[in-house]
């Protein structure tokens, strides 16, 4: 099963702060979202289902939220850069699925005064 972004997501990278993205490629009913929602980038999201879901055998909607910053690296510690976030789907009886989706960052704060 290749479970990929419908689209590259924009996820916010500050703290307390929604997103929302959509999974696509295999038929969703009946399966759940592990809430910890690592990245490659030492951030964690906390993820949870839309309540409006448009049709869960061909995508799912998912809501998250930011609960730990992903590190900021480079000389000005800005931004964070692209990352991927790990989500994990679980159904009973079934192996779990794992998918990578590769993201950009917002940041809502302005940029730092060089």
């Amino acid at each position: 099963m290749a479970i990929s972004a419908k689209a590259k997501p924009l996820i916010n990278a500050k703290a307390n702060t929604h997103s929302a993205l959509t999974l696509e490629g295999m038929n969703f009913t009946d399966w759940k979202v592990t809430p910890k929602v690592p990245d490659n980038h030492s951030g964690e999201w906390k993820a949870a289902p839309s309540n409006k879901q448009p049709d869960l055998t061909r995508e799912l909607r998912l809501v998250l939220k930011c609960k730990t910053s992903p590190a900021k690296v480079g000389p000005e510690k800005r931004d964070p850069p692209d990352g991927t976030l790990t989500i994990t789907l679980t159904k009973s009886g079934s192996t779990d699925v794992t998918a990578s989706v590769p993201v950009d960052y917002a940041n809502d704060e302005p940029p730092a005064v060089p």
